[in-house]
């Protein structure tokens, strides 16, 4: 009896070791998008028979799912723990997160008046006109997946060819702003010009065939009170390359 039984317990008992092994727990979890304000998510890798599972995000939030998300209030590095277990085993790990910040990028660029401005293979503006100064905000997509605020701050020289329009005009006799004309940007040629002012009621006030020429709120030598006109303009201007039409149509308002 004393044999068998030596027989019996040399046969199960490393089967029994085996089986043994097979439920002991290892805690494990991965996790991705860590970006400022928006959730963490987690993944659970743990190895064994888990039946429950216990997150502690750094003492500020906790959770029971298997593969939770947690949004962190800030950015830096936060303390996550897992807990997993079951009715005979429990095992725990914690790993550091760092919580990427939106750091904003400043980006300079300058171009010529009629040009797009491009970057990073972005068209933010098909034509910038005049000379000054525009200011883009976007996001960019950083190497930690995070998006990252970008400030594009554009300066517009005047190396192209350009007629602008003021949105006003004071024809007081003061010398400041007293004649409606387009301010010319021009290291090219302009022809075919042809300027028409109305008033509201569609009369026409003004009409011109020279870009130099200007309007000083009058008609036939009576000035015109204040109101809203509209006026249409065409041209063609000839550069290097060719030619080509320009036409707009707005509006403008006579002080007084």
């Amino acid at each position: 009896m004393k044999t068998i039984f030596v027989f019996f317990f040399s046969i199960f008992f490393p089967f029994a070791f085996m089986l043994g092994n097979s439920d002991e727990l290892t805690a494990d979890f991965s996790f991705t998008n860590a970006c400022i304000f928006a959730p963490v998510l987690f993944t659970d890798l743990s190895q064994g028979d888990v039946t429950n599972w216990e997150w502690n995000f750094d003492g500020v939030g906790n959770s029971d799912l298997q593969d939770p998300e947690f949004t962190f209030s800030g950015d830096g590095v936060f303390i996550v723990q897992l807990i997993v277990s079951n009715s005979c085993d429990a095992d725990t790990i914690e790993k550091q997160i760092t919580i990427n910040s939106e750091i904003p990028i400043f980006q300079d660029t300058t171009v010529c008046n009629n040009e797009p401005v491009i970057f990073n293979g972005v068209t933010y503006q098909k034509i910038v006109p005049s000379s000054t100064i525009f200011t883009f905000i976007d996001t960019l997509n950083t190497t930690q997946g995070c998006d990252s605020i970008i400030l594009l701050r554009v300066t517009v020289n005047p190396c192209g060819c350009e007629l602008t329009f003021p949105n006003a005009f004071t024809p007081d006799g003061d010398g400041v702003n007293d004649r409606f004309q387009p301010y010319v940007v021009c290291d090219e040629m302009i022809r075919n010009y042809r300027m028409i002012i109305y008033d509201r009621w569609g009369e026409i006030v003004f009409e011109t065939f020279q870009h130099q020429d200007f309007w000083d709120g009058t008609i036939n030598g009576f000035p015109m009170p204040t109101d809203v006109l509209v006026y249409i303009v065409e041209y063609e201007i000839i550069n290097s390359t060719g030619s080509f039409v320009v036409k707009d149509i707005s509006d403008f308002t006579l002080i007084r």
